[in-house]
């Protein structure tokens, strides 16, 4: 599969996919760099890259192989999708009945519903599918 850019160059789509990834690995790095006195060990690290939930498994393959491309070690990659990954940041963020500006679970009795209205087949995921 290739992609053709509005100049009219043409180049695999495995590459524009590693080659944004990588920009986004390396960006990070260097600002953790330079966050931190002392080398950042690396085989420490666990990355996340989120895949639209309607995506079929080829689709998936594509993204790990692009992330690999990039150079990020398989055995420190998870692919999680993107409607699990916000659930999972609405059961952690701020509460809203609160001001406090870290980050802290939900108060008791606090719901949040999450609706995934992108793609063919909108869903909902709740708080209970995280226990």
């Amino acid at each position: 599969m290739t992609l053709e850019s509005e100049n009219g160059k043409v180049l695999p789509a495995l590459t524009v996919f590693a080659l944004t990834i990588e920009y986004l690995k390396n960006d990070l790095l260097e600002n953790l760099n330079k966050q931190t006195m002392d080398d950042l060990d690396r085989s420490l690290i666990r990355w996340v890259l989120t895949v639209p939930a309607i995506w079929d498994e080829p689709a998936k393959q594509f993204m790990r192989e692009a992330a690999v491309t990039a150079g990020i070690p398989s055995n420190q990659l998870i692919l999680a999708l993107e409607p699990e990954v916000a659930s999972l940041y609405c059961f952690r963020m701020p509460s809203v009945s609160t001001y406090i500006a870290e980050v802290c679970p939900l108060l008791p009795g606090e719901k949040f519903v999450l609706i995934d209205a992108g793609g063919k087949y909108p869903s909902i995921l709740s708080p209970a599918l995280l226990r």
